[in-house]
């Protein structure tokens, strides 16, 4: 009997073992014309094994908006890590373009947080890039 007991947990011991969690969460949001106004994608990955001085949960977000006539106004990603003791919660990447009412492009501002480093691209109302600005700035720590 003990045997048998014990086999059961080894083997259910064995089919749990560190499985990774996955989840991802879709929202979206509509203008009073039944258009899109909004949708925000969440992806969150998070280890099962813990590990001293790694990162334990990552976040990426997409975030779209629309205007009403259905032209995307706003794109937006962010990349976040959530750490153990040693390491805190940083943002690594965070991505923004900006539209006009027509649909082009006016702003593509990219910040890599762990470089400390921010790109600006500024565009005129043709969609080409008129100005490009790299800003570096130090990391604390």
């Amino acid at each position: 009997m003990r045997l048998i007991i014990l086999l059961f947990l080894i083997l259910a011991s064995a089919s749990l073992y560190a499985q990774n969690k996955r989840n991802t969460k879709i929202v979206r949001e509509y203008h009073d014309s039944g258009m899109l106004k909004k949708v925000t994608v969440i992806k969150t990955f998070e280890r099962a094994i813990f590990e001293p001085g790694n990162y334990y949960k990552r976040t990426k977000t997409w975030v779209k908006e629309y205007y009403a006539n259905g032209k995307p106004k706003l794109e937006e990603y962010k990349k976040t890590w959530l750490g153990t003791s040693g390491n805190g919660c940083y943002e690594t990447i965070h991505t923004i373009k900006e539209y006009n009412e027509q649909g082009q492009i006016t702003l593509d501002e990219e910040t890599q947080c762990d470089k400390g480093k921010v790109v600006n691209k500024f565009y005129n109302n043709a969609g080409k890039v008129t100005f490009i600005r790299i800003n570096y700035y130090l990391l604390e720590g």
